[in-house]
């Protein structure tokens, strides 16, 4: 799957439309996009035409999709309040071909009727029956057939899958919670993710039309206050197509049917997305990589010795900075910002990555997987920004109950298709 994602700033228009430069980009190729909201001319304007242009050289069919940032912090949301040309099977040729997709900016929660130049939108094109996530991207973990830890037994697993490299963070749940959180069926929000200063989400309105935002600086932060269930009603609605229907939370991936509590829910066949298994995550995050027998790291910063612990700085950025490889993470209550004594910090910005490019699987948050433990719990695993060095070792298995929520506990999903 190849995927071409065009960036702009949003400008209000009485007439006309507005060009900006692409980059150069592989197939299939979005260009000449342009843009019109007739809010001087009709002050009720409510409605977004977006006219682009879409390429592919073999004329493939493509999925187009489009998603917006409200206040150019960065934390993008998925638009579906859209018509026209957007979604599966939108045709193209090598040459191009004029398309028109309408936003029915009203009609989408969460914004306002008339937009402002400071939102920021994109529109993306693939070869893909359904487009990718928005949000943080997914690294392939290949060498199927791989061994399995003997110092633990975890780690084997016999095929190729994609893991999230970053945990799910505030700005990628909010764009769900906007989308099927209308009445928070089953309670996917919780009143701690804007009571606690370490949460990083507000709701406002009323049931059935809640709305919800991202706090100052916490786009970029591991969501938390998530549930076992939360994270497999992600896995849902992303195998359902991210449609806003609620009712699609119950079902796909897992079969739910409101639940929860327990842990007799199980990953159905033909499911896209999940809940990492156990040795999934486990291998994700410690083995070596290239080839079957490659063995494994002690820590998922591609080491056996003990990492040190990152600071933060006053927006939450992990000292060892975007893209390190120190032998570093979050963790023993160091990374004090926004008035916390340790706190959650920007995903990817506190250490070096696990051999297939994963951040943040020791530190920051622990994370669900899909492993039940004494027939009540289901694992965690990578410890969290409360937790020491310990927390973070491939021996540092905990369990919790599936319906508990707390301040250092999110999650990253996995999914089955290699683009």
């Amino acid at each position: 799957m190849k995927t071409k994602s065009v960036y702009f700033l949003f400008c209000l228009l009485f007439a006309g439309g507005c060009m900006l430069p692409l980059h150069a980009a592989t197939a299939p190729v979005v260009s000449g996009v342009s843009f019109l909201q007739d809010v001087v001319i009709n002050p009720g304007a409510r409605r977004v035409t977006i006219t682009y242009t879409l390429a592919h050289p073999d004329s493939l069919p493509c999925t187009v999709f489009l998603e917006a940032d409200p206040d150019g912090s960065g934390a993008y949301l998925r638009l579906t309040a859209v018509s026209g040309a957007v979604g599966e099977g939108v045709t193209s040729n090598p040459g191009g071909l004029v398309k028109t997709a309408v936003w029915d900016v009203g009609a989408s929660p969460g914004w306002a009727k008339v937009l402002y130049p400071a939102v920021r939108i994109r529109v993306t094109a693939t070869t893909g029956s359904v487009p990718p996530p928005s949000g943080t991207p997914f690294v392939t973990v290949g060498d199927p057939g791989n061994a399995a830890d003997p110092a633990t037994t975890y780690g084997a697993v016999g095929y190729t899958f994609q893991i999230q490299k970053f945990e799910f963070t505030n700005a990628e749940y909010v764009e769900f919670l906007n989308v099927v959180g209308g009445s928070n069926p089953n309670g996917i929000y919780s009143p701690s993710m804007s009571a606690d200063p370490r949460g990083g989400i507000t709701q406002s309105g009323a049931s059935p039309n809640f709305t919800y935002a991202v706090k100052t600086n916490m786009g970029d932060k591991p969501v938390i206050y998530v549930s076992w269930f939360e994270a497999a009603r992600v896995a849902n609605w992303l195998h359902n197509g991210r449609l806003a229907n609620p009712a699609l939370l119950e079902s796909g991936a897992y079969t739910l049917n409101n639940a929860t509590t327990g842990v007799g829910f199980i990953k159905n066949a033909g499911a896209t997305y999940w809940v990492p298994s156990e040795d999934e995550w486990y291998k994700a995050a410690y083995y070596k990589g290239g080839g079957v027998s490659a063995g494994y790291w002690i820590y998922p910063t591609k080491s056996d010795s003990d990492p040190t612990f990152v600071t933060a700085s006053s927006t939450g950025v992990g000292s060892a900075g975007l893209g390190s490889t120190a032998n570093s993470i979050n963790g023993a209550q160091v990374a004090d910002w926004n008035g916390q004594v340790g706190n959650v910090t920007t995903v990817g910005s506190n250490g070096g990555p696990s051999a297939y490019g994963t951040y943040d699987m020791g530190g920051n948050v622990w994370e669900w997987d899909d492993g039940v433990f004494a027939g009540s719990f289901r694992v965690i695993r990578g410890g969290g920004w409360v937790n020491g060095a310990i927390s973070a070792r491939s021996a540092g298995r905990n369990t919790y109950f599936p319906g508990i929520r707390n301040f250092s506990l999110g999650f990253r999903l996995v999914r089955s298709s290699v683009p």
